[in-house]
């Protein structure tokens, strides 16, 4: 089976991957844009907005028709390969393609050196789509580059994630990955009942229904610990002896937390120790994927910030719930858990006993959103107490002649039938695999995937059509109706000047793709 060719909108320096494509021309030059700025003193500045990489040999660059090399210098063990896309308007599609051609392969046998999945995860911007200097032609060049991609994927082992930065650029690519897959008769491998699912999934989320609710698993795919592994790597941080780490073990994971609190030396340095281990720049493919869905209201028991970084690119800066209000931000999060940057965390039985009544107004929003929206769970496995009681309380809040239906949807690795039964008159159950003889990292794997789409069925697909630069992709309805906004722009601009009528329109011409509004 041939590996899976994912679309997302993303920060490519921010994903949690295994290799990626870093952008540059036959000189080593590097636009500022994908140099963050903590790296930046690690490079030669040649301008204000361009750096040089340090490559300690160059022989192979020297080799006609070598274009990428693995950055050894780059301050990160997540390394790039730095790719020579450094073309111009006269240069065909199809040189930025081979340069994603063999950006792929060299990349592809390094294996899942970081991300440990079943097959490797690489990425690649939308080569060539800005100063490689085919920003005219936009189109043609993500489709021949997505066309070379899907080519690569039968000769190599490894997943493909193709990352667009802007609005415009991941409507386009959705479009060409939607042509594509029905050209080549590819697709999502995902069973009948996971593609049913995923996309009353996205009717919700399309309907403005849907809302997220994040674990740990999420944060997991960018390599952060599970809970349990937490504790582990707290308690050899608090110099345990092997025979109290293994009688920690016995004890409930809420008594372990308040044992490991004690022998690190009180709250401050536990706070501390936790931030030490969670706080990481890089986030997973999952959070990019569930940040594209268009939902407003986000919670999670997670202490990171992967999902507000994954979500920037996407809506803005996120407001984090308690500590900001969410007024005026497009969506807010509200972390039940506390956050390493804020403290408060919740780890020990004294912090779930106190829950109820710290956070009770907290718990209140989220019983809130199981009455009016419909949940997505994913990345738990639906054991923690505080969920138990507020579930409870939904449930003796609502009549059971006012109940229509279920309140959410658990996403699943497999089966576990005590446990799914425990939610059954409540929740829907997606589970990735019927049974327990499939390998785990596969059952992650068609997670991402069923993540994948249904992100594409929820996403803005129509992002694009104000950008001449996608032209091509317009059916001729779709161009007609963006001429006429066009004529209608340039009619009523300046008659209805500074009125609501023509900020809602503005509006409109944004969601569009028009960047001149």
């Amino acid at each position: 089976m041939s590996g899976h060719l994912f679309v997302i909108q993303a920060d490519l320096t921010a994903l949690f991957c295994d290799a990626w494509l870093l952008p540059a021309d036959r000189e080593f030059c590097l636009v500022d844009y994908w140099i963050p700025a903590e790296y930046q003193s690690h490079f030669q500045r040649l301008t204000s907005r361009t750096f040089r990489a340090d490559i300690e040999s160059t022989d192979d660059w020297e080799i006609e028709g070598q274009r990428t090399i693995l950055l050894e210098t780059w301050p990160h063990p997540i390394k790039p390969f730095i790719t020579n896309v450094g073309g111009s308007a006269t240069h065909p599609a199809t040189w930025y393609a081979e340069s994603a051609r063999q950006f792929l392969h060299a990349a592809a046998a390094q294996g899942a050196i970081h991300t440990g999945r079943e097959r490797p995860l690489i990425a690649l911007p939308a080569i060539g789509t800005g100063y490689g200097g085919q920003w005219r032609k936009k189109a043609g060049v993500i489709e021949t580059v997505m066309r070379t991609i899907y080519d690569v994927l039968n000769e190599v082992d490894a997943d493909v994630a193709f990352v667009a930065f802007d609005a415009p650029t991941y409507a386009a690519a959705q479009a060409v990955r939607r042509k594509l897959q029905e050209e080549l008769n590819v697709g999502f491998p995902l069973s009948d009942t996971l593609r049913q699912q995923a996309e009353g999934l996205a009717n919700r989320a399309n309907a403005g229904e849907l809302v997220l609710f994040l674990g740990a698993g999420v944060s997991a795919g960018a390599g952060l610990p599970l809970w349990g592994e937490l504790l582990s790597q707290l308690a050899e941080q608090a110099n345990l002896s092997e025979e109290e780490t293994a009688a920690l073990q016995q004890l409930d994971v809420m008594d372990q937390g308040l044992i490991v609190e004690r022998r690190l030396g009180g709250r401050d340095r536990l706070e501390s120790a936790i931030a030490q281990l969670v706080n990481v720049r890089h986030h997973s493919i999952s959070h990019s994927l569930l940040a594209a869905l268009p939902t407003d209201a986000v919670v999670t028991l997670n202490y990171d910030t992967l999902f507000e970084r994954a979500s920037h690119p996407i809506v803005g800066p996120v407001a984090v719930i308690p500590d900001e209000r969410a007024m005026a931000a497009k969506r807010w999060l509200l972390k039940l858990h506390g956050c390493i940057h804020r403290g408060e965390l919740v780890l020990t039985r004294e912090d779930y006993m106190r829950f109820g009544d710290r956070r009770a107004a907290l718990a209140g929003i989220v019983q809130s959103l199981l009455i009016t929206r419909h949940m997505l769970f994913i990345g738990f496995g639906m054991s923690d107490p505080n969920l138990f009681r507020i579930l409870d309380d939904v449930r003796k809040a609502v009549s059971p002649h006012a109940r229509s239906g279920k309140v959410g949807t658990v996403l699943a690795l497999e089966p576990n039938p005590l446990r799914d039964a425990l939610w059954d008159d409540d929740l829907h159950l997606a589970h990735m695999s019927e049974t327990h003889a499939v390998p785990f990292q596969t059952k992650v794997r068609s997670l991402e995937i069923f993540l994948d789409y249904l992100s594409s069925l929820a996403s803005a697909h129509a992002g694009h059509i104000m950008d001449q630069s996608f032209e091509t992709l317009l059916t001729d309805s779709e161009r007609e109706f963006r001429d006429q906004l066009i004529q209608l722009k340039q009619k009523f601009s300046h008659r209805l000047g500074e009125s609501r009528v023509w900020y809602e329109f503005e509006r409109f011409l944004n969601a569009l793709g028009d960047d001149n509004t």
